[in-house]
This record gives C-alpha cells, sequence and structure tokens, in this order.
C-alpha cells in the first residue's frame, strides 16, 4: 500500500508544470492597449513595452522585468511593483499615487520629470533612483 501512494505520488509530481503567476491573456490585453487593473503580472517580462496610457491601477507586477518600458501617463495607482525592474522606463506624467515601490530600481530612467509622478502615500522602502540615491519613504 505505501509502494502505490509513493507511486501515485511520484507520478502527480512529475506532472505537474510549475505555474506562471501572469497569465498570457492579461499580457495580450497590455499589447491591445485595454489597460489591465488589478491584474496578476508578477514575475512578468514587460521590457520594451509601450504601455502609455494604460490603467494598471491595483496591479501585482511585483518582480516584474519592465526595463525600458514606455509607461508615459500611466496609472499605476495602489499597485505592487514590489522589486519591480524599471530601469531606462519613460515615467513621465505616471502616477504612482499609493503604489508599493519597495525595492523598485529606476536606474538610468531618461527624461524623469519628478514633478509629474504622483507619488502621494507611494512605499519606497530601499527603491534606487536615477542617481542610484535610496529611498526608504513610507517604510
Amino acid at each position: 500500500m505505501r509502494i502505490r501512494s509513493f507511486l501515485v505520488f511520484v507520478a502527480l509530481f512529475a506532472t505537474a508544470s510549475p505555474s506562471m503567476a501572469w497569465d498570457q491573456v492579461d499580457i495580450d490585453r497590455l499589447n491591445n492597449r485595454e489597460g489591465c487593473p488589478d491584474c496578476d503580472l508578477a514575475g512578468a517580462n514587460l521590457s520594451g513595452m509601450d504601455l502609455s496610457s494604460q490603467d494598471l491601477s491595483g496591479a501585482n507586477l511585483s518582480n516584474a522585468d519592465m526595463t525600458g518600458v514606455g509607461l508615459y501617463n500611466s496609472n499605476f495607482s495602489g499597485a505592487n511593483l514590489f522589486n519591480a525592474n524599471l530601469r531606462s522606463a519613460n515615467l513621465t506624467g505616471t502616477n504612482f499615487s499609493g503604489a508599493d515601490l519597495t525595492g523598485a530600481i529606476f536606474t538610468g530612467v531618461h527624461e524623469l520629470n519628478i514633478e509629474n509622478l504622483n507619488l502621494t502615500n507611494a512605499k519606497m522602502c530601499s527603491t534606487t533612483w536615477i542617481d542610484g540615491t535610496v529611498d526608504n519613504t513610507n517604510c
């Protein structure tokens, strides 16, 4: 009986595939310029995409690779950007109000106008900015 249980366990384990946090349907929504509020895009590779003027409010983008992404006038209010890589992204006019930017990386961001960013109540624990400084606001 123990051998049978063990074999069933091994068979189930061997056929199980690792799950991804993000869903291709959500990536397609972004590609179609539909926005994706409250989407789970944790760990997604969004590098090089144009997400300008899209609504990603409340989305989970933790550990997402957003290198070189165009975010002009996008809405990330209340989004989770924990450990997100935003190197070389265009952040002009982006709304990060209430977003969790803990550990997010912003080095190499081009033409950043901090005056146009909404960072109201944003959490920035160990957030790395363009000049390499580390921000710990609202930790």
